[in-house]
């Protein structure tokens, strides 16, 4: 039989996901090698979506048709010779397509951590040009904040939202005097 395929990719926008990543691409490149020739067929799971020929370089690339489901799909790929001869699997590539898009922020809270001891602003006002967000957003993702100010919205930076939920932010360039809007936008890891 012919040897399995090898550096078999999944990838969105020239970009590889790793095995046990996200990604909203419905029907991203699946990509591999193998034995010049032969032809490739590729499954999820044990559905078979598609065949790509592997051309004189080795290698071959395929785009699903049908786009795959939300949930975690297991892409593999065997290799079969001109002769007929099947291959093993290769290794299994884990892709989990995410197409529900996360909640906003919660449980938002300013404090004030001039004292060195973050206290939260509870009357809207506080003297410290650098004060802490904090909240709760999903596992992973990225919190964007944005500070309007005098009717201008700039982008102050970005806080990773740990595993158990919660992330901070503290701005790196005081804030000016003044009313501000601090809003959060979070951005999943699909």
């Amino acid at each position: 039989p012919p040897s399995a395929a090898t550096g078999v990719t999944v990838s969105s926008e020239g970009t590889a996901i790793n095995s046990g990543g996200a990604t909203n691409d419905t029907t991203p490149v699946i990509s591999g090698n193998a034995t010049a020739g032969s032809t490739v067929i590729i499954y999820n799971g044990t559905e078979q979506l598609g065949t790509a020929t592997v051309g004189d370089g080795g290698t071959w690339t395929f785009t699903p048709t049908t786009g795959l489901g939300e949930g975690e799909h297991s892409i593999t790929a065997t290799v079969v010779d001109p002769a007929g001869n099947s291959s093993a699997p290769s290794t299994p590539v884990i892709v989990n397509i995410d197409l529900t898009p996360p909640a906003a922020a919660s449980e938002l809270v300013l404090s004030n951590d001039n004292s060195g001891t973050a206290v939260p602003v509870t009357n809207g006002t506080t003297n410290d040009s650098t004060p802490v967000l904090s909240g709760i957003a999903e596992p992973g993702s990225t919190v964007t904040v944005t500070d309007t100010f005098d009717g201008t919205a700039t982008v102050l930076g970005t806080a990773t939202v740990g595993t158990d939920g919660t992330w901070t932010f503290t701005p790196t360039a005081p804030l000016e005097a003044g009313a501000h809007s601090l809003t959060t936008t979070v951005t999943d890891p699909a």
